[in-house]
Order: structure tokens, then sequence, then C-alpha cells
């Protein structure tokens, strides 16, 4: 048996908000709210086939597995949870959403012969499409009224405007359906550094306590609670069968010999997400942003500034913006058809904890431990796939390090790997669209080819360039090489200020847009041509015009020579910034050199 949350993407960005208080949160919640959804409808099925929890092989990134006897019982019990969940979804989102059942029925001789488990697999995953396509039994006789009543009377939830809000449920004084207070609800306690724990009580038997969820999922209600009173209070609960499950959400701390059992079942429903190490109002780069106290979830406009930079003169520079990062495994369906030995459950099974332990274990450790990360939000990670959201460079640079990190993971298995997008965006953009440019970023790095014509994958996408990971040093040699030209940017400041010639010819902004617009000429000039197109003259300039410009900027920036050692210490910045920016950058470099080259111009921009 297999269920699939369907609509994840949706579920977690889409809704017009009205107001952009708790986004963070809301984000977060949304995302874990899809995990603890998919976990609910599990337990649903298990506890309506009396089955353990033993009997459940798989549940991560919306989907769970379950094995059952094939008997009447047991179908008709799948028919009855599904239908719990169809009117669920139905009645809470208007349809928007669901989780899709579906079962197949198999033989022991399939778990043990050659070639027969694939074929189970192939049938399960038919029989899932179908699943989702009578989803609210909508090819048959019991679907749902087109047009349901609903009760607009106190205006649309101002968190996600397609839900009503409900009578007398405020968050932050503001109009809120249930399911947005769960989540924001949910999302903070995943912000909360302390041990959380997650119960799941029967809803005829749950107790008054507070951090209880508002609604009731599929017969089920969910407190927030910590590990202190995880212990001390609900004893009599778990006894008589109404707590059904008690999870530790807690995530790894930076500690990397830390054993993260601690008496409870883990799940992988937090995840990192960044708080105020220090107070930031006495930070001139968050100067007149609403404060955000020490240890609490910092906003997404506190992580847009975080990437800029004091001066000693104390401007504040570099852009305002946030890095978006999307992606996921490549072919991971064609990995596990290369499993070797025997395919079965417990071969699947611990290739999917695998993968998913980098993601919901490795990872928070990693932005835990590195205080270089810690302003990256995890807005999901898990099963193959994952979404983060921090601070431009930091984002960029974490994309590098996360692959490094699953590089040594798959002990460097070049047949395993995965493709990212990259986006930027202002904090106000809207989440959806952020979601969708990376989206659109990602499809490129999945397109890309090589001269033959194969796929290839293994890239990210970023600055409207794709390059693959394999090369990615070439992006690297090419900011050490631009900066190395930068100088001392407050010694040049001051130079401009006072009307004197410096030592140096420090790169400026219009020069970097310059070499911006020759690696476009080189970049025309290389693309493949359809029938019909021809090669722009001027392009095959680019050469030339490095070399006015360049001149042109030194001679600008130390003054024209006076004497003959001048001339030659001019001459010699000059061939060096030709040699590192036009023989090795435009010439060798690429798409390598443009991302290097957008790297310094946000960074240096007012």
């Amino acid at each position: 048996m297999q269920g699939d949350f369907t609509g994840i993407q949706q579920f977690v960005f889409g809704g017009a908000a009205e107001t952009q208080k708790k986004a963070a949160r809301l984000l977060r919640g949304r995302s874990a709210m899809v995990s603890l959804l998919t976990e609910l409808a599990a337990l649903a099925l298990l506890d309506e086939l009396a089955l353990p929890p033993t009997s459940q092989i798989l549940n991560a990134a919306g989907k769970f597995l379950i094995v059952a006897p094939n008997c009447e019982n047991a179908r008709a019990a799948v028919a009855r949870v599904r239908e719990r969940l169809d009117d669920w979804f139905v009645a809470e989102t208007f349809g928007l959403f669901g989780i899709a059942l579906a079962a197949t029925a198999a033989s022991p001789e399939d778990f043990v012969a050659d070639g027969r488990f694939a074929a189970v697999q192939q049938r399960l995953w038919e029989e899932l499409e179908v699943a989702k396509r009578r989803i609210f039994a909508l090819a048959g006789t019991g679907a749902p009224e087109p047009i349901r009543a609903a009760d607009f009377a106190f205006g649309a939830c101002r968190f996600d405007g397609r839900l009503p809000a409900a009578p007398g449920l405020e968050v932050d004084r503001e109009g809120a359906h249930p399911l947005s207070a769960d989540a924001i609800a949910l999302g903070a306690a995943l912000a909360d550094p302390s041990d959380t724990r997650l119960l799941v009580f029967r809803a005829d038997g749950a107790p008054d306590a507070t951090g209880m969820l508002d609604l009731d999922y599929f017969g089920y209600r969910v407190l927030l609670t910590g590990s202190a009173d995880a212990t001390g209070n609900f004893g009599a609960f778990a006894a008589d069968g109404r707590l059904r499950r008690a999870f530790d959400l807690s995530l790894p701390g930076p500690e990397a010999d830390a054993v993260p059992w601690s008496g409870y079942a883990r799940r992988a429903i937090a995840a990192h997400v960044p708080v105020a190490g220090h107070d930031p109002a006495a930070d001139p780069r968050f100067d007149g942003l609403e404060p955000v106290a020490r240890g609490q979830m910092l906003t997404f406009e506190h992580l847009a500034r975080a990437d800029r930079d004091v001066l000693a003169d104390d401007r504040v520079v570099g852009v305002e913006a946030l890095g978006v990062l999307k992606g996921d495994i490549d072919d991971l369906g064609a990995l596990f058809a290369r499993m070797p030995g025997k395919p079965s459950f417990a071969r699947f099974a611990e290739l999917s904890r695998r993968v998913n332990a980098f993601f919901t274990l490795w990872v928070p450790h990693r932005l835990a431990a590195d205080a270089t990360l810690r302003n990256i939000y995890t807005v999901f990670a898990g099963g193959d796939d994952f979404f983060f959201i921090g601070p431009w460079r930091t984002t960029r640079r974490f994309a590098e390090a996360l692959r490094e990190d699953f590089r040594r993971y798959v002990a460097e298995n070049p047949a395993i790997h995965f493709s990212a997008g990259y986006a930027m965006a202002k904090p106000g953009f809207p989440v959806r669209q952020l979601a969708s440019a990376a989206d659109d970023a990602l499809e490129q790095a999945k397109g890309r080819k090589a001269p033959d014509g194969k796929p290839l994958k293994d890239a990210i996408a970023l600055f409207d360039s794709v390059i693959g990971w394999a090369e990615w040093e070439r992006v690297t040699d090419m900011m050490g090489r631009l900066s190395r030209h930068l100088g001392d940017e407050v010694r040049r400041s001051a130079r401009e200020d006072e009307g004197r010639d410096g030592d140096g010819a420090a790169l400026s902004s219009g020069y970097l847009y310059g070499l911006l617009r020759l690696a476009e000429m080189k970049r025309r000039l290389d693309a493949p041509r359809g029938e019909g197109e021809r090669i722009r003259p001027e392009d095959a300039l680019w050469r030339s015009h490095l070399f006015y410009q360049t001149r042109r900027h030194v001679e600008r920036a130390d003054g024209r020579a006076r004497d003959d050692e001048a001339r030659r210490r001019q001459d010699a910045a000059i061939l060096a910034m030709i040699r590192d920016f036009g023989e090795e950058g435009i010439g060798r470099s690429g798409d390598a050199f443009r991302i290097a080259l957008f790297d310094q111009i946000y960074a240096r921009r007012d």
C-alpha cells in the first residue's frame, strides 16, 4: 500500500497572502505539515488495519509504503481510510490538495524470485497514478458537489486567501484559517532550539493541553510540547491507547559525535532555521527593520541584508537580496534499478533511508556547526530533493558546500549526483514566485547536455548560466583573480574623496559591467546557430574592446603615467588584467567568469 501527497508545491508555496507577518514561520510550518499529514495518514491506515509501526516500510518526502495482509478486511480498510482522507481535504482545503492511496497484491514469491519484485513495484506505481486521477472519487458516483458552501463572513484567511478565516481565530491580530494557524504554530515550535516532542492522540481522547493544534487531522489531535512535559504528563494516555505516537523533533546539534537517540522515535519534520545570534538592532546592516530578539527566528528581510558589508567609513555596501536554492538527485529511479544484489524492500528502504539521512541529519548538523552557513533557512530537505533560502551570497556558497559534502557522502561515486537551480530576489518577492524562479533554473541545470547531445545533468544553473559541478573550480579561480585586482576598497574611496592619485587600479563597478558586456559578446560568438542565423561582426571585436577599456580604466584610476617607471607599472597592470580577464576569463572560462563577475558586482552595489 502506498500513499502520496498530491499538490505539495501548491500547498507549501501557494495561496496569496494579504500580510507578510509570520511569513518565514508559515513557510517552514507548511513544509513540515506535509510530513506531518503524511505521517498521520499512514497512522490512520495502520490503525484501521490493526498493524504495528513495523509494517510501515518508508515515510519520507510526502510518501509512505506499508505492507499488509492481502484480505478482504484490508481492502475494505483502504477504502475507508481513502474516504476519510478525501473528506478531510475537501472540507478543510476545498480539495486543493490530497493524499492518494493505492494498493496492489503480491505473493511471497514476488519478493524472492528473480525479476518479480520490480514487477510488483511497477504495478504499485501504476495503481498510484490511477489513484491520483481518481482522488476525491472524481471519476465515480461519490464525488463531492462541485460548488460547496463556505463561510467567508469573517473574510479570507490573511495568510492564505483561498481559505476562509475562522470566527475568533487570529494570529498576530490577523484573521486566519485553522490550517494556517496550525502551520504557523508548527513553524514556531520547529524554530525553538529546545527539545520538542510531537504527540499524536486519538481525537476522542485527546487532553486539553497548551500546545495543541487547532484542527482534527483524520481523527487525531496533535500536541507540541517539551521533552519534560511529554515524559511526565501523558503516561496514562499511553497506557490506555489514547496516545498513538510520540516523536522527537529535535535537530542534530553542532557536535559531530552526538548520539541523536533520546528515547523517542525521531521524525525529520524539523529542519534548521536561522536565529539571531546577536542583537540585530546594534548592526547597521539592519537599520530600520523591526527588532528581532536574540535567539528568535530571523525574518526574510534580515536574511536579505545579512551578506552586506560595513566598510571602515560606515558605508554599507552589497545588494539586499535572498538566494534561493532548489535541487534534487539526478535519475534516482535509475539508481534504484541498478542496486546490486536481488531487489527487495530491505534494499529499497536502505537506499531511501541513506539518501534521506543526508538531508535530514547531516545537513541540519552542518548548518548548526558552521558559523558561516547558519543563516540558511530550510524550506524542505528530505527524500531526494531540497529547497533552501538564505542571504544571496551565503546560499551560493552553501550550494558548493552541499555538493562537496554529498560527493563525500556517496563515497565519490560518479554515478550519484544532484543538480540545482539558484535564483536571487528581493525579500518582499512572493514565495511562490521565488519557487518558480528556482524551478526554472533547476530545469536549466537538468537540461545540460554534452556536445553529442547526451544528457549530463550534475550541474547548477545561476545568473542565466549553467555549469557542471566538476567545473566549479573554474568559478573559484575566477573569483580569486577578480579579488586580487580589487585593491583596497577603503583606500580607493579615500583617494576619490581627497582627489589624490592612488597606487593601484581597484576595479570600478563600471569596469566590471564592461567586462560583463564583453563576456556576452564572446558568448554570442560561441553559441550554436540555427539555419539562417549569422555572426554579429562586432562581437568578434571583444578583445580590442577589452584592451581599450582596461587601459582607460587603469589610467583613470592611477592618472596618466608621469615617468617611465609609472608607465611600466601601468603596462604591467594592464597586461595582468588582460591575461586574467581576457585570456583566462572571457576566453577560456565562459560561464564560470560570468558567475564570478555577477558575484563581485552584487557584492559591491551601494
